[in-house]
């Protein structure tokens, strides 16, 4: 082993640019001293690569790679503190066989490498500065480790995870709490690909990725960020953002997954509705366009919509698709749903309608189960849109007082078509209120309400009016109907078993 020093511009393989006369081998240490251009004209293996400050190193012609599989005694495979050329299509790969941890530094002073490939099991590669791969990434083998103390990292083009075959963890990108930009805006195909014996350590920082593939298979693995992962465009070939395969290993890792790419896009969880095989808090955030669910979809925090041009929608791709959203809906503009779509079981923790946004519900059951930070599991404030369908009001809890919804806005309807009623209570004699809340805001329902057992329902506190167009049947010993604050009411037939009360 040698250390190889330029000794003045020239092409790499010509034995007279270096002070041993002879072109480097891949034992050797390659040094490109300052003042120096160096031209790499084929592919080239070495021990370990430096281009000094004040060096170059000019790529002619061509992709052309330097495959290192060792490091100096710096500890260094690759120290790239000069500048980088890309002379007649020229690009730059390096790739990294290195048998043990070792440490990169491919930032140039100008230029950029291009791809960047590991290719060793035993390959534990760290980087130092900000990183910015104008090409691809490929861990064939071996681990790439990240964190914001060594400095973000970009990656332009695409990056491959995992071998394609084999045992789980052959090839690891460890992001740490680094933040990441992998093919953001890419288009020509998935940004990030997770294939099998590949594995996505998503760690804590905040991520931009194009989009995201996940193979099928049980040792393609990804964890996402426990911090904000911003899926800003698509795979335009099948017009997926997210695309999760039935047998994939995947771990939302309590984070946040948000849609921003502007264009109709869909997103496929096959891998299953259980957690954490699912989004944990999913945005769209978005100027135009749909975002399309397909299969059935659970997410196990928060849903947040905002679509700046609000006709359009999140929906789903087929009528027997469900959704399941265990904590709040936020629909802050556009729309969640579409009339011609949702007839299957739709579940969500609560429900806040803003001003600009609107639920086109299942012709099936909506079920609302929890409650927002103000207290309500239904809070209209924009347009609710029954489609002939049930929303089912389940307070699954043991004690204190929920008021169920706050209606629309002043001289606004909520209009219902069916509503039912029900609390879960473990002990306590508390019911919960169904809260028609506020003067002026009033209520509608066009068919039937079923108030089941431990609700008191449409107990007002303002000038509110509830006109109810079918059937109410009051269920139970500790079910009630208590209008006193309601200033007008229409109504159809009354059932009350025995112990219900109407007031």
């Amino acid at each position: 082993m040698a250390t190889v020093t330029s000794v003045g511009s020239g092409n790499y393989n010509t034995g007279s640019t270096w002070d041993s006369g002879a072109r480097p081998g891949s034992s050797d240490d390659v040094v490109i001293a300052n003042g120096h251009d160096v031209t790499l004209v084929q592919d080239e293996n070495a021990n370990s690569l430096e281009v000094e400050s004040g060096g170059t190193l000019t790529v002619s012609g061509g992709t052309h790679k330097i495959t290192i599989d060792g490091e100096n005694s710096s500890g260094f495979a690759a120290n790239i503190n000069g500048a980088i050329v890309e002379s007649g299509g020229g690009k730059l790969q390096l790739q990294i066989e290195t048998q043990a941890t070792t440490t990169i530094n491919i930032v140039p002073s100008s230029g950029n490498v291009h791809h960047l490939r590991l290719n060793h099991a035993s390959a534990d590669v760290h980087y130092s500065g900000n990183t910015t791969l104008t090409g691809n990434l490929n861990i064939t083998l071996g681990t790439l480790n990240c964190s914001n103390s060594a400095g973000s990292f970009t990656v332009a083009g695409r990056t491959d995870i995992g071998p394609a075959s084999g045992s789980a963890d052959q090839a690891t990108l460890t992001c740490g709490d680094a933040t990441m930009s992998l093919g953001s805006g890419r288009t020509s195909s998935f940004a990030l690909v997770v294939n099998q014996g590949g594995t996505f350590a998503g760690g804590s920082g905040t991520h931009t990725i194009g989009s995201i593939e996940t193979k099928n298979n049980s040792n393609a693995k990804m964890t996402m960020t426990s911090g904000e992962c911003t899926i800003d465009s698509e795979n335009s070939g099948d017009n997926r953002a997210i695309l999760v395969e039935t047998n994939a290993t995947f771990d939302n890792n309590d984070g946040t997954i948000k849609i921003t790419h502007a264009g109709d896009t869909n997103i496929e969880f096959k891998s299953g509705t259980t957690s954490p095989k699912c989004p944990h808090n999913f945005t769209i955030d978005k100027s135009d366009n749909d975002v399309k669910t397909h299969g059935d979809l659970r997410i196990d925090n928060d849903l947040f919509i905002k679509i700046v041009d609000t006709s359009h929608s999140m929906r789903p791709s087929s009528a027997s698709d469900t959704l399941t959203v265990i904590g709040d809906v936020t629909l802050n503009k556009g729309k969640l749903g579409a009339s011609t779509n949702y007839t299957s079981a739709i579940s969500f923790g609560s429900l806040t309608i803003d001003a600009d946004g609107e639920y086109i519900a299942t012709s099936g059951t909506t079920t609302i189960t929890n409650k927002n930070s103000s207290n309500y599991m239904f809070d209209n404030n924009g347009t609710f849109t029954h489609n002939n369908g049930t929303v089912h009001f389940k307070a699954d809890t043991s004690s204190g007082t929920w008021y169920a919804m706050d209606g629309a806005s002043s001289a606004t309807e909520t209009e219902f078509y069916n509503i039912s009623t029900e609390r879960v209570r473990a002990s306590g004699t508390e019911q919960y209120r169904f809260w028609v809340g506020g003067a002026g805001k009033h209520l509608t329902v066009l068919n039937n309400i079923d108030i089941g057992e431990n609700t008191n329902v449409f107990s007002s506190n303002g000038s509110g009016n509830f006109k109810l167009l079918g059937n109410c049947y009051i269920r139970g010993t500790t079910g009630g109907l208590n209008l006193d604050n309601v200033t007008t009411v229409n109504m159809g037939t009354v059932t009350i078993e025995s112990g219900g009360t109407l007031e």
